[in-house]
């Protein structure tokens, strides 16, 4: 539920109210939900802003960091309006979690450049957690550079808070790391082109009051800063990593920040609650949704390379009577893949191994079980017919000896040819073989990053948004 009452917005969900004051731009409140409907005056101000600009603010960390139409290095946000609006307004290209609720829009307007920045929060019915983003809009003649969009910034009273981080690496993900800031800045994130089993872009911070969740409906760079000071408040930040990033924003054009999410909850057990909720009711789509999933059983260790259509259907069959539903085919399917030096990218029958995806799939499923299939789309191998056909879809700085990581490259999908090419491709091998299930699988970070047609501080979220 939101209500609006002069420069006070109450946004409540089941247990939880966050009060914000628009003129001023403050989080005057978030936490244990407002039983009663407080009087605005006993609020005031806090001090504990929604956003804070580079130039403007003096000292720790700033949300935002612009080079201006102007010239210069900052802005002056202005309060213009604040809306209520029946559902979440677009966000380009950048996926949003959805249902029934209700979005405040807030509108800051810096007049010198004409800059306009949105502020979002979103509350849905039956759900403890509230999302938030930003936008920023040039309405300016000449374009202006983002050097840093955080897409929330939450500041919190109180410092010492405990600051729970989930890092790691293959096989051993998401590893809780803890740590206690009384002041200062510490950040954690990402700059591997993907939010990674490295850094968790999920954080939790967690003091007497309780615990405050945040997380990023994003899969690329990401940053989470944790900034304490002397004023006794804890400046929480998360968004894209602002490393190498540099986003130019042309007349007219609007620039979004992936949607964020935050939660408070009285112990770490009710934030893992209402945080499930929240993705199972309002991220996870399609005919799965609230349904248990499939028993599946996949060939990989059992095979790895080396398999026939022969050896396959035995395993399928054994999986049957062991109780699963769905046979995974793994890698080593395609072209000439024996081994992983070759045939990333070329997404064809190899026949002599499979007897042909049709027909395997055909015979899965004539035991009973679902088919699925593994492919990893963003991937290419320098020994094989795409690479051949088309070297330029790599990932690779002309004149310069790329990095090989598994030994394969990345795709560019920050171009439109490639991703046009990878949705045809595998459009056509979940169509032929008749999968209702796909591994999709990363097995290597960015490096070599390059785009003939993209500029290099905008890499990293193109390939994202393609």
């Amino acid at each position: 539920m939101i209500k609006k009452k002069g420069n006070y917005i109450w946004l409540d969900t089941e247990n939880t109210s966050m009060v914000l004051r628009t003129d001023t731009a403050e989080l005057i409140y978030y936490g244990q939900k407002l039983r009663t409907c407080v009087p605005p005056d006993a609020f005031g101000g806090c001090g504990r802003t929604l956003f804070s600009v580079a130039g403007r603010e003096i000292g720790g960390q700033q949300s935002i960091v612009l080079f201006g139409a102007d010239g210069g290095m900052t802005a002056d946000f202005v309060f213009s309006r604040a809306r209520i609006l029946p559902e979440q307004p677009e966000a380009g290209e950048l996926p949003l979690s959805y249902g029934e609720g209700k979005t405040v829009e807030l509108k800051y307007v810096d007049a010198p450049t004409r800059a306009a920045l949105y502020l979002y929060f979103t509350v849905y019915d039956g759900c403890d957690v509230i999302t938030a983003r930003t936008a920023l809009s040039n309405g300016a003649k000449r374009p202006l550079r983002i050097r840093r969009l955080m897409s929330l910034q939450a500041d919190l009273p109180g410092t010492g808070y405990s600051i729970h981080t989930f890092e790691g690496d293959w096989g051993r993900e998401r590893k809780e790391c803890v740590r206690t800031l009384e002041s200062g800045t510490f950040s954690v994130g990402s700059v591997n082109g993907a939010s990674s089993s490295q850094c968790n872009p999920f954080v939790y911070v967690q003091n007497a009051s309780g615990v405050f969740g945040f997380d990023l409906v994003y899969s690329g760079n990401h940053l989470e800063i944790f900034t304490g000071n002397g004023f006794g408040k804890t400046r929480v930040m998360t968004g894209i990593n602002d490393y190498l990033f540099d986003w130019t924003v042309a007349p007219a054009e609007t620039f979004y920040a992936p949607e964020a999410t935050l939660c408070y909850a009285p112990d770490a057990d009710a934030l893992q609650e209402r945080m499930h909720t929240f993705v199972n009711e309002h991220i996870v789509r399609g005919k799965w949704k609230g349904k248990e999933r499939p028993v599946l059983f996949n060939n990989w260790e059992g095979t790895y390379f080396h398999f026939n259509e022969q050896k396959l259907l035995a395993i399928a069959s054994r999986a049957k009577e062991a109780g699963a539903d769905l046979f995974v085919l793994d890698d080593g399917w395609f072209g000439r893949r024996d081994d992983d030096t070759c045939s990333l990218g070329d997404w064809t029958d190899n026949a002599e191994k499979t007897g042909g995806l049709a027909s395997l799939g055909e015979k899965v499923r004539a035991l009973g079980l679902e088919f699925g299939i593994w492919v990893e789309p963003e991937m290419i191998c320098e020994d094989s017919d795409l690479y051949r056909a088309h070297p330029q879809y790599a990932m690779k700085v002309p004149g310069r000896t790329p990095v090989r990581i598994r030994n394969q490259l990345m795709l560019n999908l920050a171009e439109e040819r490639v991703q046009n090419y990878v949705i045809r491709a595998i459009a056509d091998v979940i169509s032929r073989s008749g999968a209702v299930y796909v591994k999709w699988d990363f097995n290597r970070v960015m490096s070599d990053c390059f785009g003939k047609n993209v500029a290099a501080g905008e890499y990293c979220h193109r390939y994202v948004l393609g």
